[in-house]
């Protein structure tokens, strides 16, 4: 069952969010008014692109946070991996927060070089960072991102990986589309599991075909219920028609077909998914009107 609701009630319920307190360039966060109510400067915008947040398991009754990006002023003439075109291949920097945030501090640039533009990463319960590039290339630190190693390599897409783990069956769920960022081109979504903490990955399976195809995959999971959002079919106008989900019940191993929640002829839209922890899977975008949500309270 899907219902679809108002973005911006549910705003209020966000507890860290980007803001622009000030006019000095530089990566920063906010905390709403039920923690500090106060904004921290961790980083020149020099440092890295495409800043990702991830939140991990508390340390001395602290939560711990991690920033991750590709350092942008390290990536002319690097050679170090196969990179795909349009891409650069830069090294990863990691800057962490054992304090709840109250500071951070950050690593030396690793040394790792890894191709796109962008990183996504979860936190595993025991501390365990693991991040997906583009390609996907898959990396794992089990201290908490001081050191790397490339456990996978699936692919050699041009464009960002979606990742997500299951929190009851602890799967680590790779998804993402070998489409190229500045071409329009919709293909297959193909997907990746991990059963071991993110050290081995199965073959990579096409969960959807290239005809219709779809961009821009993103993905949640909750008790082997994975459900995929994207944006979907432009075989016919080369704009995509819908935001779609396609949903599988068996931890992966079979799929539905696409099911639209969105109006017709939506356009450029990338999707957003999350699932509560109760298995409720929402998924949002933008589309004439205004920004909505559409909710499925039946594992998608």
């Amino acid at each position: 069952m899907v219902y679809c609701v108002a973005a911006a009630a549910l705003l209020t319920s966000i507890p860290v969010a980007w803001t622009a307190l000030s006019t000095a360039p530089g990566l920063r966060y906010r905390i709403d008014a039920s923690g500090y109510n106060d904004s921290v400067r961790i980083a020149p915008t020099s440092l890295m692109w495409i800043p990702r947040i991830a939140a991990g398991p508390p340390q001395e009754n602290h939560s711990t946070v991690f920033v991750l990006g590709l350092n942008a002023t390290n990536n002319t003439g690097n050679t170090s991996c196969v990179r795909p075109a349009n891409a650069s291949c830069a090294p990863l920097v990691v800057i962490r927060s054992f304090d709840g945030g109250k500071s951070f501090q950050t690593l030396e640039i690793n040394k790792t070089q890894l191709p796109g533009w962008s990183v996504e990463t979860v936190v595993l319960p025991n501390g365990t960072l693991v991040t997906a590039s583009w390609g996907p290339w898959i990396l794992v630190s089990p201290d908490s991102g001081a050191t790397w190693n490339v456990t996978a390599k699936l692919g050699d897409a041009q464009s960002p990986t979606s990742l997500t783990r299951d929190p009851v069956t602890g799967t680590l769920y790779a998804v993402w589309a070998p489409y190229r960022v500045w071409v329009f081109v919709e293909g297959p979504i193909l997907m990746s599991a991990s059963h071991d903490g993110g050290s081995n990955w199965s073959t990579p399976v096409e969960i959807l075909p290239a005809a219709p195809g779809g961009l821009y995959p993103e993905v949640a999971a909750y008790n082997n219920h994975v459900v995929v959002a994207l944006s979907y079919d432009a075989r016919t106008t080369e704009v995509p028609k819908h935001i779609a989900a396609i949903a599988s019940h068996d931890g992966g191993a079979s799929w539905s077909t696409a099911t639209n929640l969105s109006v017709a002829d939506v356009g450029y839209q990338m999707p957003s998914i999350a699932v509560s922890s109760q298995g409720i899977f929402a998924v949002t975008w933008g589309q004439p009107g205004g920004p909505v949500v559409s909710v499925a309270r039946d594992t998608g």
